[in-house]
């Protein structure tokens, strides 16, 4: 059984991880290097480094649960983080990783941090109730614009739509859907 887990934070493309064993407070989880070394020669996910590999929390909070739910199951795991993305990429880490999530010995744990918002995640866009298009908030920006609705109710927003577009099936068409849910609708006659 493989579990796999697919996040990012803010960088392009996927990374795998280069640890050999995952230790939980239940117990440890091996990393399947067969399948962790095939990714990589791939050449689409790079080796993620040790820096990269500690930051990451997102990952380690669902090894504890996947321990105790496979406790008597002989579980490997493929740590991946996968960030940003053009839609042509998109699609080729779909075909990569279609015949391991169409295996039903692989179970997939995606994870997303959609609250990783402000300077620092280079992430500080802002949904006003007076604007359409999202804007982007900079040190400089005057307070009373980004006042209504408050920076926690539009980061919620953000989040919520974000969702919303992963909640489509396929997956690759979920960035039109989205788009086009923004646009003014005629009543059809």
């Amino acid at each position: 059984m493989q579990a796999t887990d697919f996040q990012g934070h803010q960088r392009r493309g996927g990374t795998a991880a280069l640890i050999l064993l995952l230790s939980t407070p239940l117990g440890d989880l091996d990393v399947d290097q067969d399948l962790n070394n095939h990714l990589r020669n791939t050449k689409q996910f790079r080796s993620m480094s040790e820096d990269v590999d500690e930051d990451e929390h997102s990952l380690e909070l669902h090894f504890p649960y996947i321990r105790k739910v496979f406790f008597h199951t002989d579980v490997k795991v493929i740590p991946i983080l996968v960030g940003q993305l053009a839609p042509k990429a998109s699609k080729q880490y779909a075909e990569t990783l279609a015949n391991y999530l169409a295996d039903p010995s692989t179970i997939a744990i995606i994870s997303s941090d959609f609250c990783h918002w402000g300077h620092r995640f280079h992430y500080t866009y802002y949904q006003s109730e007076q604007s359409a298009e999202p804007q982007h908030l900079t040190l400089r920006t005057p307070p009373n614009q980004y006042a209504n609705p408050p920076i926690h109710a539009s980061i919620a927003a953000l989040d919520a739509a974000g969702m919303a577009s992963l909640s489509y099936s396929p997956f690759l068409e979920s960035e039109k859907v989205h788009k086009s849910a923004k646009q003014p609708r005629k009543n059809a006659k």
